[in-house]
């Protein structure tokens, strides 16, 4: 088994900075445990991976997000901080709604992790969210109900989510919806962080996100699940596929009710394409830039 200090160094070539190795090597540390043998192997284990090129929040098994702690495994997209900072906006907006005597009902489509009706969940006083959150991936799905569980949404009195394995587009993907929720009527709060990088963005990011995260929730190509379903091709090599589908959905499927919050995460330079797309059918527009300057955001209302 190599050396600590060696793998430490190693980390430090690797990332380019002697003093964010050092960093990582404690947080790694810290979340390996005690000083035993067998925690010393899975700490040179672990510096190996991330010298290696694996992602520190995989490597951790958590990510910071907003007030709460997010479990991550690969393949399932890592939450970023663009998505918290609008997460977080999205809550301070829903605070100023006039509560009625039920939960906001929130459709959150390409769930993940679930990072988003928790962080919504959590932003807000109890009783206030009734979170669902759609994902077609199992692995995804299966991670999105551990952090319900651990974040403490899973139970009757409170802010509660719950998650669904099934695929957007699938043709009979809102008739499936209607028959999941039992009693059907449209939903306060659409929000959605689908994948949205065009091919040759794809082919331009890191090896490490490239290697380890879901390349389906990456890359805003009409998956093979779409069969009949047609779309534009330029809305495909743009990324805008899943912004094409879910725009229909709201469109012709009565998803959100009149009044109601729609907030659609959207890649650089896509801001005013889905806005462009969204516009006919709402009744208010706005699009939100990320600390980092970047239109981050369209949000709107029905």
């Amino acid at each position: 088994m190599p050396r600590i200090s060696r793998l430490v160094a190693n980390l430090a070539r690797s990332l380019g900075s002697r003093q964010q190795a050092l960093r990582e090597f404690r947080w790694i540390k810290e979340s390996t445990g005690s000083h035993s043998d067998s925690s010393q192997g899975l700490l040179a284990d672990r510096l190996l991976k991330r010298t290696r090129g694996w992602p520190l929040q995989y490597i951790l098994g958590t990510q910071p997000f907003g007030s709460i702690e997010i479990l991550t495994r690969p393949p399932t997209l890592i939450p970023r901080p663009e998505t918290e900072y609008w997460t977080l906006r999205l809550a301070q907006t829903l605070r100023s709604h006039k509560f009625e005597d039920r939960p906001l009902r929130v459709l959150d489509l390409c769930t993940g992790t679930a990072c988003i009706p928790l962080l919504l969940c959590d932003s807000l006083p109890p009783r206030t969210i009734s979170a669902l959150g759609v994902d077609n991936s199992l692995s995804a799905v299966e991670l999105a109900n551990e952090n319900i569980s651990n974040c403490g949404f899973n139970k009757s009195g409170g802010n509660t989510v719950h998650v669904w394995h099934s695929d957007i587009f699938a043709q009979d993907f809102v008739r499936s919806l209607k028959q999941h929720v039992k009693v059907w009527e449209p939903f306060d709060v659409l929000t959605s962080n689908p994948p949205y990088i065009p091919r040759q963005e794809y082919d331009k990011l890191s090896h490490t996100v490239r290697l380890f995260e879901d390349p389906l929730a990456l890359l805003g190509e009409v998956p093979p699940s779409a069969g009949g379903l047609c779309y534009r091709l330029e809305h495909d090599k743009l990324g805008l596929s899943f912004y094409t589908r879910i725009i229909s959905l709201i469109q012709s499927q009565n998803l959100v009710r009149p009044g109601g919050h729609i907030a659609l995460e959207v890649g650089e330079g896509q801001a005013r394409l889905v806005e462009e797309m969204i516009l006919p059918f709402v009744t208010q527009i706005r699009v939100w830039t990320d600390p980092w300057g970047i239109e981050r955001v369209v949000y709107a209302r029905m």
